[in-house]
């Protein structure tokens, strides 16, 4: 439900509409836990990623779990939730790269999938692939 601001009000007030977060987690392959050092650096990256992209964000230690179906059991592990919020034109613009940030992420850091919230809508974007194509003709120029 939108505020219900008069035009004046909108005018005068700066609103950054769109809501989105990453959850940042704390371990690799699952169920890995990952040394703090390495978990506030991905934190901080996630941090300045959403700041340089969007103008903020807020940040937010929790713990998350889920069903692993191949390893037959509850994870749980510590997470970070970072949000930010921004402008439907910066969201726009930047949603391409966005994407591919968070495919970026999941590959990094050893997880199957990346989760981010949407306006209230949890996504999981999968690890970011290789581009066969282009592996294939790295190798090839290698062999040269």
């Amino acid at each position: 439900m939108k505020l219900g601001l008069t035009p004046k009000q909108k005018k005068d007030v700066f609103i950054l509409d769109v809501e989105q977060a990453i959850l940042v987690p704390s371990t690799a392959k699952a169920d890995k836990k990952i040394p703090d050092a390495k978990f506030k650096s991905r934190v901080a990256e996630v941090r300045k990623y959403l700041s340089q992209k969007f103008g903020g964000y807020t940040s937010i230690k929790g713990v998350g779990g889920y069903y692993s179906e191949p390893k037959r059991k509850v994870i749980q592990e510590k997470v970070t939730k970072v949000t930010g919020f921004a402008t439907t034109q910066d969201f726009k613009k930047n949603k391409p790269a966005l994407i591919k940030q968070l495919g970026a992420w999941g590959k990094e850091w050893g997880q199957e999938s990346i989760g981010y919230e949407h306006e209230g809508d949890l996504y999981y974007f999968p690890q970011a692939k290789k581009n066969k194509r282009k592996a294939k003709l790295k190798a090839k120029l290698r062999r040269k």
